[in-house]
């Protein structure tokens, strides 16, 4: 089936309309070698019937309720010191591993610990894709507490089944002996090789490897495990030797729980080696041996982190008795009072921050923390303290050595709601330096003669709290010289402590398929104040908030006072220079936060060339002759605003959208959207979406104001998935998008089936789908949806290959110290090679691979060695119309051949799977070469 020269051309068809991207769910890669064969297992235990991402909510059967009996009870265990606990549980675990692994142990049991549905299978961790052991060649053991961190590889510490997981060879390779920690901005994203070709695996720098979520607990419990099990006996005396640090190691356990698949690893291990690892059936251990309490809301196999942990701590309660009123007022009523609006001498209102959740905290870090609610600041920096700020709430932890500023308007009394009585005493002897103190069980009340806008205290021990609550003197700010002579005559139009769930009048960030294209049509953009989270810049002389594309920047000028750490209202002082900018506006609506200070506002923006100023109660209205983009003034008196509302006219819109899309068979699936884009727009990107994964494609210019957008990730097995795709560019400082329904290659053929009367086309598409359903069973993928059900397909006949075309080859002299040792096929998006070599000297070595006129010369650094000291190099530049196609490989040393030179193809393979006993890899293997056949016949007539 040689194809003549003027016909070895992309095979491409013209969607009718869009399809999908896909994220890379699993690669199927196929092993021309033999299969390693197993030891016979000795052991009685079921294989791992877990499933993954299951969460766990019970301990599993008698092994665990008879493991942890006696002294080794929760009960017992969790009211002991983090040390005495630590050691016992060392001790629980050394006695009961009555069985040393071997380093083979670890690859032979695999099948059994880390299998997948019984099936023979294994799950590698980090990409989680599943292999199967005769991809031994490709997977290896990974030691999850690095081997060189540790001791000895092969034994003891180093061949402990609770820790030595399969994985696949590139991932664990970038992995290297890196801590786990958050790797953080400039992170690389590290795909899999061998044999989870293209599957994500986590992200890495220079100092940290990240591994997904879903399986960051996995780890955390591994490494502690072999922290406590082994210790110094292997090395492992210190967690922060493979750790970032203890709060990220915790961080990670409570945000991947314990599923069922890992109980069901931990049961297969105990029957194997005698022991379990505690730390999966009770990760509440994990806080304790490093003297944190436990969350309370964690999700766990023994349930102990709910409903009060002994030996933990109390937690806080949800409900709080302390705090009132049950609905603070908000900041608006508190400070021009309620009934006839008038302001009352010596009155005072409640308000309380409480920590139950973070949706308060507005800043974090390992050395600060910052939580606002109802206009109390609190801030809590670390500064002497040798514990990083831990990441808790419900109660925050400030540390010994950490100052603590509690910020609010004319204070008279603040009511901190400690954790426990123990921590109350503590927090008594912090306030030392304030002469009004007085504690009542729980709670430390600090009262003022007069109004104060801050209290400050460094802790002399650490103290636990679970909310605030500051009782304030009404009428207006300590910082004012006299007060509001007008209260305000109507509501402001949004809740002052409320930003809005949802921006009605937000500027579209996604255009529509048909955006406008009349010039004239208005809309509305917002931007409140309500919290900080709007904030984007902040010093004591300035400050820039930024909403829905608005933006206000406050610059300090020639103003006497430092920018306060406001919000609900913004503090706009006097002589500060303010600027809203958003482009083409016609109309500014400021909502003060009161009449009076909408009157300050008027004196402040009246006299502004180009701008007509009215007000209504508390309202100010900015009118423009013709659109502007930004609207400077300087405030004559403070100014304190809630919210505002910019009026702007929709410019004509050019044409920018996803014309049309095509899906292109060469030595791929791809798909190749075109899009019109204008010559302004700039940092233009296609986006596609698949189970929740994205990747970004950036386009080439076709020279005619379209560019094309190649993603070439499209699986064989799926075929059937939804994708989307959205195309973005920056067009006048602001993001567009156009955004084009879902589709499928599925729903493609299904439509060119029901129309076309193209006998070819008809026999390549049945071909195609086929080759899809295929790579689904083959792979175990959605097999319940096959990409060719509810269709009336008449798919080609498999024809006999002839063995004397269908030979793998190594021929010439044999050099010494230089072999093929043997090839095989790869299949994911692409039918790719794959050739094993033996090379005892690299030195100027290089190695040239062709098929018909086309070659690539790779070099050592193109060489991936696997765990047996081989190297294998992958060669993805097989079209689907060279099935019978022969691959030759040669060996170049300083750019002269030699040695043996090896032959293959894609008809060699086939040749050979053809009458597997493995039933799914011969359809497999049937169907991809009934579609190369299809794509080589119709490629000759089209």
């Amino acid at each position: 089936m040689k194809m003549p020269e003027k016909m070895k051309k992309t095979l491409t068809v013209l969607l009718a309309v869009c399809l999908i991207v896909i994220a890379i769910p699993q690669a199927i890669v196929l092993d021309a070698t033999a299969a390693v064969t197993g030891q016979p297992s000795s052991y009685s235990s079921e294989y791992n019937s877990g499933q993954r991402d299951v969460v766990c909510t019970t301990l599993n059967g008698t092994s665990a309720s008879s493991y942890y009996t006696g002294s080794y009870t929760y009960e017992n265990l969790s009211e002991l010191s983090s040390g005495s606990l630590k050691s016992s549980l060392a001790t629980l675990m050394k006695s009961t591993h009555k069985k040393i692994s071997s380093y083979d142990d670890c690859h032979y049991e695999a099948d059994r610990t880390d299998c997948e549905n019984e099936d023979g299978r294994v799950s590698l961790i980090y990409t989680s894709y599943s292999a199967t052991m005769s991809q031994w060649n490709g997977w290896n053991r990974e030691h999850v507490w690095p081997q060189s961190l540790g001791g000895d590889n092969t034994s003891g510490g180093g061949a402990d089944l609770h820790h030595i997981r399969p994985s696949d060879a590139g991932v664990n390779s970038s992995r290297g002996n890196k801590k786990y920690g958050e790797a953080g901005s400039g992170a690389k994203e590290k795909y899999g090789s061998n044999p989870a070709v293209g599957v994500l695996g986590g992200t890495y720098s220079s100092t940290y490897f990240e591994p997904l979520d879903n399986v960051k607990g996995d780890v955390a419990r591994i490494c502690l495990y072999v922290h406590v099990r082994w210790g110094s006996d292997w090395g492992a005396s210190s967690i922060t030797s493979v750790f970032q640090s203890v709060d990220v190691l915790l961080e990670w356990c409570e945000l991947d729980p314990v599923d069922t698949w890992e109980m069901g690893r931990n049961e297969v291990v105990q029957d194997i080696q005698g022991n379990r690892n505690v730390f999966i059936d009770y990760p509440e251990y994990a806080w304790l041996i490093f003297g944190e309490e436990v969350p309370e809301d964690m999700i766990t196999p023994s349930g102990k982190a709910s409903g009060g942990n002994a030996g933990a701590g109390s937690g806080g309660s949800e409900e709080d008795p302390t705090e009132k009123p049950t609905t603070p007022p908000t900041e608006q009523e508190t400070e021009s009072g309620s009934g006839s609006g008038s302001v009352t001498p010596g009155a005072s209102s409640e308000v309380t921050l409480s920590f139950a959740d973070k949706a308060q905290r507005t800043s974090f870090s390992s050395t600060s923390q910052v939580w606002q609610q109802n206009g109390i600041t609190f801030t809590n920096n670390k500064s002497n303290s040798s514990n990083a700020v831990a990441d808790y709430i419900n109660p925050v932890r400030c540390y010994k050595g950490s100052t603590v500023l509690v910020e609010r308007e004319r204070i008279l009394k603040i009511v901190f709601n400690c954790n426990s009585e123990s921590y109350a005493n503590d927090l008594v002897s912090s306030l030392s330096g304030y002469s009004n103190v007085v504690k009542n069980g729980s709670d430390v009340t600090v009262s003022f003669a007069s109004p104060v806008d801050e209290i400050s205290f460094t802790c002399s021990a650490q103290i636990r709290m679970d909310s605030i609550v500051a009782t304030c003197a009404t009428g207006g700010s300590s910082e004012e010289t006299e007060k509001p002579t007008e209260a305000p005559t109507e509501a402001p139009t949004e809740k002052p402590t409320e930003a809005p769930t949802e921006a009605p009048t937000e500027a579209p960030t996604e255009a529509p398929t048909e955006p406008p294209t009349e010039s004239g049509e208005s809309a509305e953009a917002t931007l409140s104040f309500a919290n900080t989270a709007q904030r984007t810049e902040y010093s004591t002389t300035k400050q820039v908030w930024e909403q829905n594309g608005v933006t206000l920047t406050n610059d300090k000028g020639k103003s006497t006072s430092n920018i306060g750490n406001y919000s609900n209202p913004v503090r706009l002082y006097a002589n500060s220079s303010v600027t809203v900018a958003f482009d083409n506006m016609t109309k500014i609506v400021f909502t003060c936060a009161s009449s009076s200070y909408a009157t300050a506002l008027v004196n402040s923006t009246k006299n502004v060339s180009g701008a007509t100023v009215s007000s209504s109660g508390s309202t100010v209205t900015v009118e423009f002759s013709t659109p502007v983009n930004e609207f400077t003034f300087t405030c004559s008196a403070q100014v304190r605003v809630n919210s505002l509302a910019v009026t702007y006219v929709i410019p004509k819109t050019e044409e920018f959208k996803i014309k049309s899309a095509k899906l292109e068979l060469s030595q791929d699936i791809s798909v190749i959207y075109t899009a019109i884009i204008p010559d302004s727009y700039t940092d233009h990107r296609m986006v596609f979406e698949f189970c929740g994964s994205e990747y970004t494609v950036y386009g080439t210019s076709n020279g005619d104001g379209t560019y094309a957008f190649k993603f070439d990730k499209v699986l064989p097995q799926c075929m059937g998935d939804n994708i989307k795709a959205t195309l973005y560019a920056t067009a006048n400082g602001k993001e567009v998008s156009a955004c084009i329904n879902s589709y499928s290659v599925r729903k493609y053929c299904e439509n060119q089936l029901a129309q076309t009367t193209d006998a070819q086309l008809i026999k390549l598409l049945s071909d195609l789908l086929v080759y899809g359903a295929a790579a689904q069973t083959y792979n175990g993928y959605n097999t319940d949806s096959l990409v060719t059900d509810g269709l009336d397909l008449s798919p080609s006949t498999f024809k006999t290959l002839d063995a004397s075309v269908s030979k793998k080859a190594v021929i010439g002299t044999k050099v010494e110290g230089l072999s093929w040792k043997s090839a095989g096929l790869m299949f994911d998006n692409a039918i790719a090679m794959y050739a094993k070599l033996s090379a005892a000297d690299l030195d100027g070595l290089q190695v040239k691979i062709s098929i018909g006129n086309r070659a690539e010369t790779y070099n050592v650094s193109d060489l991936q060695k696997d765990s047996d000291g081989y190297y294998i190099l992958y060669f993805r530049n097989i079209l689907a119309t060279e099935f019978d196609s022969t691959v030759t490989a040669v060996f170049l040393r300083n750019g002269v051949q030699v040695g043996q030179t090896m032959t293959y193809s894609v008809n060699s393979y086939v040749y050979t799977a053809q009458n597997s006993s493995n039933t799914l890899l011969a359809n497999l293997m049937q169907a991809t070469y009934n579609y190369g056949a299809s794509v080589y016949e119709y490629s000759l007539n089209h």
